[in-house]
């Protein structure tokens, strides 16, 4: 279901991770990125959530993702999913 409060999600993962709760942080930011797949911050603060808790399968795929809808990534972005 898509509910109109979303963007709670996105709040709920910036406190999981800022109380260093990355695997909760992760499964909030899904949560909004599947809701919102074009917010590009969130897409990339998904991506080093995935690079720093080593899902770099995960993490690859969101890469791919946020390539192909246009946005840029910062240029040691793929040296982190090697």
């Amino acid at each position: 279901k898509n509910s109109k409060f979303y963007k709670t999600y996105f709040q709920l993962g910036r406190i999981a991770f800022l109380e260093n709760d990355k695997e909760k942080a992760i499964t909030y930011m899904k949560v909004y990125v599947e809701r919102n797949p074009y917010d590009e911050p969130a897409m990339k603060n998904l991506f080093l959530l995935y690079v720093d808790t080593g899902r770099k399968d995960e993490a690859r795929k969101l890469y791919k993702k946020i390539i192909r809808q246009g946005y840029s990534m910062p240029a040691d972005a793929a040296k982190m999913i090697e």
